[in-house]
């Protein structure tokens, strides 16, 4: 069974502050919870669903970080 949440998290990262609302899917697959953002395609996995969170907001962060080096965020 799976569940639908709205991630809220504020990125800051020298003069870039960025607000982030994402939708997000939460879901088990062989005992690991699952955070999947289907509009980024990004998703992080736990032992539960804190842990999960967790690791979408490092993926989110890394993906972040890509994004503004390489100058793509509005692309």
């Amino acid at each position: 069974m799976s569940k639908e949440k709205i991630f809220t998290a504020n990125w800051i990262a020298g003069d870039n502050n960025i607000d982030v609302k994402l939708p997000i899917i939460i879901f088990k697959e062989n005992d690991i919870d699952i955070a999947y953002c289907p509009a980024l395609d990004l998703s992080g996995y736990g032992s539960d669903e804190s842990s999960a969170l967790e690791s979408f907001n490092i993926s989110l962060r890394e993906f972040l970080n890509y994004i503004l080096n390489k100058k793509t965020l509005f692309e």
